[in-house]
C-alpha cells in the first residue's frame, strides 16, 4: 500500500516551510533514513527522511514552493503501484518551456538569484528590530592580555582538554556569568508590555554559515564551566553550518553575543535579536599605547566591545556598568575561572 509523505513540522511554532529541493527524483528507490527533500523554515534548514522503503512514486509539491505543514508532498510504493491523490495536494508543476529572446550580450557584470526563505527572515526580522525598538550602542575596549596569555598557555598545555579553547569562549564564559547580575539585559520584552527577567543566562552565539546567519542557545550558560562551553559552541557550530540544528535549539534566547573579531573589525553596530533586551559585539585585537607608572609608554593588546541595548527598558547606566563589569572579569579572568 502506497505511503503519503507530508510536510514535517519542525518547530513547534511553524506552521508552513519551504520544500527548497527535491533530493530524489520519481522513478527512483528509497531507503529508510534516506533523505527525500530540503526543507527551510524560518530559523532553520533541514533535510525530510523517508520512514518508509518503496520507490517514490509521485513528487506532490514542486521545488521552491511554500508548503503548509501537514500537506502531501509525495506518495512512495512499490513500482507501477496504483494510488488515490490525496485530499489536498497537487501534481507537481512542471517547469515552463522558455520562450524565445534576444541573445544576451556576450559580457553579461551580473546574475538575478531569488533569495532563500531563511534570508528572507532575516531580513525581516532585523528591518522590525530597527524599526520597533530604541537602540543604542555603547562602545569600549579592555586590557586583553591576559585572556591571550592564558590561551597560548592552554593551547600548549596537554591533558587537561582546553587546547582548543578560543577567545571568544573566555568571552562567553565571562558574559554568562555576568548576566544574571542584569535581570533587564538577561531579559526579552513581550509584545511591548511585559518583561521575562531569566535567573540564568540562555546565552545566543551568533554563527556565520553560507545559508545565512543562526543562533544556537547555550541553555543555562552560567553554570557550565570553560570546557564544557568550548565543546558546546564547537558542536552546534558544526550543527549550523551542516543543517542539522534543531528550532527548539535555536529559541529561548535572553542575550546574544556576535563576535566578529577574526574579521578585524575594531567597532560595529550589531542589531538585537527579539524580543532580547541587547547584544554583545565582540572585535578583534589591536595594539594600544598607554602610560606605565614611571611615565613610559607601553603598547598592549586590546579589545573591542560593542553593547547595543533596547532603551525602551534598558536605562543608559546599567547598560554602561555592564560594560564596565564584563571588562573587568575579562582583564581578571583567572579570579573569574576559580569561582
Amino acid at each position: 500500500m502506497a505511503t503519503i509523505v507530508q510536510m514535517p513540522q519542525m518547530g513547534v511554532s511553524d506552521e508552513s516551510a519551504l520544500l527548497a529541493e527535491w533530493l530524489v527524483q520519481e522513478g527512483e528507490q528509497v531507503k529508510v533514513g534516506q533523505a527525500l527533500f530540503s526543507q527551510e523554515t524560518g530559523k532553520s534548514s533541514f533535510e525530510c527522511l523517508a520512514e518508509v522503503e518503496g520507490t517514490l512514486l509521485k513528487q506532490l509539491v514542486p521545488a521552491g514552493e511554500e508548503v503548509a505543514v501537514g500537506t502531501p508532498v509525495a506518495v512512495i510504493g512499490q513500482p507501477g503501484e496504483k494510488f488515490d491523490m490525496p485530499a489536498g495536494a497537487a501534481p507537481a508543476a512542471e517547469a515552463p518551456k522558455a520562450e524565445a529572446a534576444a541573445p544576451a550580450p556576450a559580457a553579461a557584470a551580473y546574475a538575478d538569484e531569488p533569495i532563500t526563505r531563511l534570508r528572507k527572515v532575516i531580513a525581516e526580522n532585523m528591518h522590525s528590530s530597527l524599526a520597533t525598538m530604541a537602540q543604542l550602542t555603547l562602545n569600549r575596549t579592555f586590557d586583553a592580555t591576559a585572556i591571550v596569555n592564558l590561551r597560548k598557555r592552554m593551547k600548549a598545555s596537554e591533558g587537561y582538554g582546553l587546547e582548543k579553547v578560543t577567545i571568544n569562549d573566555f568571552i562567553l564564559l565571562a558574559v554568562a556569568r555576568t548576566l544574571p547580575e542584569f535581570p533587564d539585559i538577561n531579559a526579552n520584552f513581550l509584545d511591548g508590555r511585559t518583561m521575562r527577567r531569566f535567573s540564568h543566562a540562555q546565552l545566543g552565539c551568533a554563527v556565520d554559515t553560507p545559508r545565512g546567519l543562526f543562533v544556537p542557545v547555550m541553555p543555562d550558560a552560567d553554570k557550565m564551566s570553560l570546557r564544557e562551553i568550548s565543546q558546546w559552541v564547537k558542536a552546534k557550530a558544526a550543527a549550523c553550518k551542516d543543517g542539522n540544528i534543531s528550532p527548539a535549539e535555536l529559541s529561548g534566547g535572553s542575550f546574544t553575543v556576535s563576535n566578529l573579531g577574526a574579521q578585524g573589525i575594531e567597532s560595529f553596530t550589531p542589531i538585537i535579536n527579539p524580543p532580547q533586551t541587547a547584544i554583545l559585539g565582540v572585535c578583534g585585537l589591536s595594539l594600544r599605547p598607554r602610560e606605565t607608572a614611571d611615565g613610559e609608554v607601553e603598547f598592549y593588546q586590546a579589545m573591542g566591545l560593542s553593547l547595543t541595548f533596547d532603551h525602551r527598558v534598558v536605562d543608559g547606566a546599567p547598560a554602561a556598568k555592564f560594560l564596565k563589569v564584563l571588562a573587568e572579569r575579562l582583564e581578571n579572568i583567572e579570579f573569574l575561572l576559580a569561582l
